[in-house]
């Protein structure tokens, strides 16, 4: 019979020998692989996770699960795990349990991967040695059999996993404990916290405790969301004189945050409900970029996004955007402009590179990264501040704080280059961009953008061969002096087009300009023979 526990998710209780436990548990292992059921001879989630594991055709012979990660994916996957601002709160919790044994700690995603692992460095070198226990590893139960982190998952449930309860001999000398995150806003599971340790160190305290661990990670993810429904509401209120009225906002998960205001729809939220971020009322999530969005009472509306915190949606009318309160007018000009209903304004160039940084920074910048941005190795916060606060001044409502940050409504001929570019239409991309952002600035923050931008559309029409867009950019100021797009409209252009004998005739004055001859592999760009 199984050793009895008063939590069926526990191994073991305090009494029981974890040796003699282990050798029982062995010789039941070696069975369950020839192909037996244990019934009542094994805890029921470790019988369950057995018969998985063999119908996954898990190799119980294998060293390592699968190769892992290469460091580059992996250290990706880090910077963009919503689990990566909780592992300061888990060092600090999980101390405790520290001082109890040499403990392994992994935070795995939802799909079994291990994305960070640490503790003892004794445990660690051990624990990646013997088991493959590292950091972009696998450890699904499909890839590693039963096991505390994969088992976890599959259960959806804190479960602790005691030697050859595991489907592999090769982790038969270790102890596991497993709890689920899950996130706030929605209650799926982002990933597992896992516990591990020397089979000999087994302890029925150690789950409570590791599910108390994932709570606080829980309560600041929870918190973390609380303070970004909090922005966009600010978003709302602070949104410049004129501007269209949101009919609601989302978090980025696409979760419906009550905006409590006069124009909001009913039903869409309560003074009970406002302050909850766990609300399952939740639409599509949109792309980062925003979109079109389907609204709840079956009207379209368009997503718009709020500086990474979520996303303001307006009604279409007449199925078309909300139209910008202010539209920035940075490209390829001396003298930059802020478009209002009323007129336009000119900028102060010191004005408009902050507005070109803001434009292209969403979710904001502090006055520390600002400064740098403005003045590199010179950088003084305090100088960057007063300029914000200038500019605040000047043009009321377009620049939030607590990060710097542009409000709803502004638009950009930068940012919509950019969309346009990152979206593939390239002929409106090319129409768009009249020439490298801020061409005076000596930014360096705006001399990275504008260089960026500059070589990113460029390189997109030699790439796709698009003969119009390329047309178009060889007809521009910036693009006159091309010779590679010159080149390449050449080749673009059918036979019979005027344009193609034009471009030839471009072709051959500015290799007479740059002094280069004619070849053979060039011969293609004389354009059509007589």
């Amino acid at each position: 019979m199984t050793t009895q526990t008063s939590d069926p998710w526990a191994a073991i209780d305090a009494a029981s020998d974890p040796v003699r436990h282990a050798l029982r548990l062995a010789r039941l292992n070696e069975s369950a692989r020839g192909g037996r059921r244990m019934g009542a001879e094994v805890r029921s989630v470790v019988d369950r996770s057995w018969q998985r594991s063999a119908a996954a055709g898990v190799d119980p012979d294998l060293a390592r699960p699968r190769a892992p990660l290469q460091a580059d994916v992996l250290e990706r996957r880090r910077r963009t795990h919503p689990l990566a601002v909780v592992r300061p709160t888990l060092a600090r919790v999980l101390t405790d349990l520290t001082s109890s044994a040499p403990h392994v700690f992994a935070l795995s995603d939802a799909r079994g991967m291990l994305l960070w692992v640490d503790g003892s460095d004794e445990a660690v070198e051990r624990a990646g040695g013997e088991m493959a226990f590292e950091a972009g590893s696998d450890w699904s139960e499909r890839a590693a059999g039963t096991n505390a982190v994969g088992t976890a998952l599959v259960e959806e449930h804190a479960v602790q996993i005691f030697s050859a309860e595991h489907f592999r001999p090769a982790v038969h000398g270790w102890t596991c404990s497993a709890s689920p995150i899950r996130c706030p806003e929605t209650g799926e599971i982002l990933g597992v916290l896992d516990a591990t340790a020397d089979l000999r160190t087994v302890d029925p305290r150690t789950l409570p405790y590791l599910v108390g661990a994932t709570r606080a990670a829980e309560r600041v993810l929870r918190g973390q969301a609380e303070r970004r429904d909090l922005r966009l509401r600010a978003l709302v209120r602070q949104r410049p004189a004129g501007a269209p009225r949101p009919e609601l906002a989302l978090s980025p998960l696409g979760r419906i945050v009550p905006v409590e205001h006069p124009g909001a729809r009913s039903g869409l939220g309560s003074s009970g409900d406002a302050g909850d971020p766990t609300r399952r009322w939740r639409l599509p999530q949109p792309p980062p970029e925003g979109g079109p969005i389907r609204l709840p009472d079956g009207r379209m509306g368009h997503a718009e996004p709020a500086g990474g915190d979520g996303f303001l949606v307006y009604a279409d009318h007449a199925t078309s955007r909300p139209r910008p309160v202010v539209s920035l007018e940075l490209l390829g000009t001396h003298s930059p402009l802020a478009r209002k209903r009323e007129g336009a304004q000119p900028l102060s160039r010191g004005h408009a590179e902050i507005l070109a940084l803001l434009v292209h920074a969403p979710g904001g910048l502090t006055a520390e990264r600002l400064a740098v941005l403005l003045h590199g190795d010179r950088a003084n916060p305090g100088t960057a501040r007063a300029a914000c606060s200038r500019l605040r001044t000047r043009l009321p409502g377009v620049v939030l704080t607590r990060p710097y940050r542009l409000a709803p409504g502004i638009g950009s001929d930068l940012r919509e280059t950019q969309q346009h570019l990152r979206g593939g239409d390239l002929s409106s991309a090319v129409e768009l961009y009249r020439g490298p952002l801020l061409p005076d600035s000596a930014a360096p923050g705006v001399r990275e953008i504008a260089d960026d931008l500059h070589a990113e559309l460029r390189g997109a029409l030699l790439e796709a061969g698009d003969a119009e867009a390329l047309a178009a950019w060889c007809a521009t100021p910036h693009g006159s002096d091309d010779l590679l797009a010159a080149e390449a409209l050449v080749k673009a252009l059918p036979h019979g087009d005027p344009r193609r004998g034009a471009a030839a005739g471009r072709i051959a004055s500015l290799r007479r300009r740059l002094g280069i001859g004619w070849s053979p592999a060039t011969a293609e760009t004389r354009g059509p023979k007589g």
